[in-house]
């Protein structure tokens, strides 16, 4: 075998090989968390619908006690306080008389709350599904507030209100109602979060995401051993 043959041998094996994982690294993975599961624990792991990739989802307190934990219903997934109340706004009979009991959606009743959502790895998101949950107290649309980072610390916000969330996040979409969050085109994140703005009133469960794993530097090089080789081999060609 000449050296030539090697080289392009070589070289259309690992653009296979790097073509091949790249493509499976690109398949868009969808993940349905509406379900009847209840209360659940602080931390969850769900699979994608089609059982190849996981994400661990962490419900957050911004304000703990009380600590939170993830609750799932038909709508998709949101945050419970487990209806303890601290004479605020979330204590139905607080000093003020505003009735505002926590509900058990992602909300700002008392404490800011939110779930966030750890890939493991950087994603590229596409969308996520916003439902405005049947369960609220006050009528009018409830807003939501998006947020991707790579900063872990997220992950275990116990204080601070929200800019222990946002303060180390790039904001990625805002809005109120149903909605379907177009994400298509941000940048890459390990950290996906789905929160509230401040105020209260706002009550909502994530519905469904859907994003792409970013391909792995190894998918990169071969990729590049690749065109290399074969880069190597055509000007070869031209000296003889």
């Amino acid at each position: 075998m000449s050296d030539n043959t090697a080289i392009r041998l070589v070289g259309a094996l690992a653009l296979s090989a790097g073509l091949g994982l790249a493509g499976n690294a690109q398949a868009t993975l969808t993940w349905d968390f509406t379900g009847a599961g209840g209360d659940l624990s602080k931390t969850e792991t769900f699979d994608d619908i089609t059982s190849t990739a996981q994400v661990t989802a962490h419900a957050i307190n911004t304000e703990e006690p009380p600590e939170p934990v993830l609750n799932q219903d038909g709508e998709g997934l949101g945050v419970d306080l487990s209806d303890s109340f601290d004479g605020s706004l979330s204590d139905p009979n607080g000093p003020d008389g505003t009735i505002l009991p926590d509900e058990d959606q992602i909300d700002n009743r008392g404490d800011d709350e939110g779930i966030v959502f750890d890939f493991g790895s950087m994603m590229q998101f596409e969308n996520i599904s916003i439902a405005s949950a049947s369960g609220g107290i006050l009528s009018e649309p409830d807003a939501f507030e998006i947020w991707g980072t790579n900063d872990s610390s997220v992950t275990g916000c116990t204080s601070g209100g929200l800019s222990c969330l946002t303060g180390v996040s790039t904001s990625l979409g805002s809005g109120s109602g149903d909605s379907m969050v177009d994400l298509t085109g941000m940048d890459s994140y390990q950290y996906l979060i789905a929160t509230v703005p401040g105020g209260s009133g706002d009550d909502y469960r994530v519905a469904s995401l859907e994003a792409n794993q970013v391909p792995a530097p190894a998918t990169l090089g071969l990729l590049g051993l690749g065109l290399a080789g074969m880069g190597l081999t055509r000007g070869r060609k031209r000296k003889s």
